[in-house]
């Protein structure tokens, strides 16, 4: 389960996620996508999860605003709470919700228990100049303390709009460059 009030990070952990599963050039016999707010069907979930792969070792069902699974009754939920009781080791069924999911259900309590749950929160202001230096490294890039304090005070804690900018400023400084204040300002 993927979820919580940070939809870049949410986003960033099934990217990452999604090749660790996926053997390349499989995807079209091995990834279910389902989107829970277009006619949302437990049972057709479940299948998919325990359908095998194919010519590949691991299958990925993504079920996409899965924060509406988490509102549905137990008896709508059945087929999924049973899934995961007793789930298939060639599948990985990730639920991906664009919010905090409730903790109290179900299906929350099983996933906790016998899966994986992360939950994204929005970085406190201090963390933001932090994960930005950080992914300007990951871009082979230095950034400068006065950069970083510009962007973060021009747009705020925003992490796909800082992450945006950034990308943009990446193409206008080499590698292994140092972007500085006055590159942000321009």
């Amino acid at each position: 389960l993927l979820h919580g009030d940070e939809t870049f990070l949410s986003r960033e952990a099934f990217a990452w996620l999604r090749p660790r599963i996926m053997d390349a050039g499989l995807e079209d016999f091995n990834l279910d996508r389902f989107d829970a707010r277009e006619g949302f069907d437990a049972e057709r979930i479940a299948q998919a999860a325990r359908t095998l792969p194919m010519m590949a070792t691991k299958r990925l069902v993504w079920v996409r605003n899965a924060e509406v699974v988490f509102t549905r009754s137990k008896d709508a939920i059945t087929p999924l709470l049973n899934y995961v009781d007793n789930p298939d080791p060639s599948s990985c069924l990730v639920f991906h919700a664009m919010a905090r999911v409730k903790k109290n259900g179900a299906l929350y309590k099983r996933i906790q228990k016998k899966g994986c749950v992360v939950e994204t929160a929005p970085l406190k202001m201090r963390e933001v100049r932090s994960w930005l230096r950080g992914r300007a490294d990951g871009r082979k890039r230095n950034l400068s303390r006065d950069a970083a304090d510009y962007l973060v005070e021009a747009i705020g804690s925003d992490l796909a709009n800082l992450d945006s900018a950034l990308e943009r400023l990446c193409l206008f400084v080499p590698e292994p460059g140092t972007i500085e204040l006055s590159h942000a300002q321009e």
